[in-house]
């Protein structure tokens, strides 16, 4: 079965990741799994990161709650089982809206655990991680719609899709990305045009 795996990764502090979740839903999006991993770090948010905690504080008390007491190692080896368990059961499109950051932390996890990464299916099968950011912005210029345009439109699809999961979570960014990407392919569909990189 081919299905989105979506994940997203948050940080208290540079590098260092407090919250790994997983959203794996079919094309008509309906969800099959959903993972959430903590791991206990800083309680105050440092760095670059601060300011963007200072004007979330929901999900930053959220963090905190789910990752006291966890630890890092159990939850990275139970990170692994699952990334792997996925691996072996679906076919799967990765999904991040910033996988460079993103998929770069979870890979470290795999790695240290003696993993291969996401993008790694088997000894011959790669996949690189899809973009969801670069995907919408390509999707705009190909159809010649501002990028505020078709971002109002994908708001319109996904704004009551998470009730009651703090927004800023990785948990809500995940399934915000998975909403707003199928959204995307939906708008596709609508415009009758076949995309040459679907």
């Amino acid at each position: 079965m081919s299905v989105f795996l979506v994940f997203d990764v948050e940080c208290l502090a540079a590098n260092v990741w407090s919250s790994v979740s997983f959203v794996i839903a079919n094309r008509s999006g309906r969800v099959l799994e959903t993972a959430e991993f903590f791991a206990e770090t800083t309680e105050k948010a440092t760095g670059a990161t601060a300011d963007f905690w200072k004007r979330h504080p929901d999900a930053h008390a959220y963090n905190i709650q789910q990752s006291r007491g966890r630890n890092r190692e159990d939850e990275e080896r139970n990170l692994c089982v699952f990334v792997q368990s996925v691996k072996d059961k679906y076919n799967y499109i990765a999904l991040s809206d910033t996988p460079e950051f993103d998929a770069r932390i979870i890979n470290n996890i795999l790695i240290a655990h003696n993993h291969t990464t996401l993008s790694q299916r088997d000894s011959n099968t790669y996949f690189q991680c899809l973009c969801a950011w670069s995907f919408r912005l390509a999707v705009a210029k190909i159809y010649n719609i501002s990028g505020k345009r078709l971002r109002k439109y994908l708001r319109y699809h996904t704004e009551t899709v998470h009730g009651g999961i703090y927004a800023h979570t990785s948990l809500f960014d995940s399934y915000t990305i998975l909403y707003d990407h199928l959204s995307l392919l939906d708008f596709i569909d609508c415009v009758k045009t076949t995309v040459p990189f679907l």
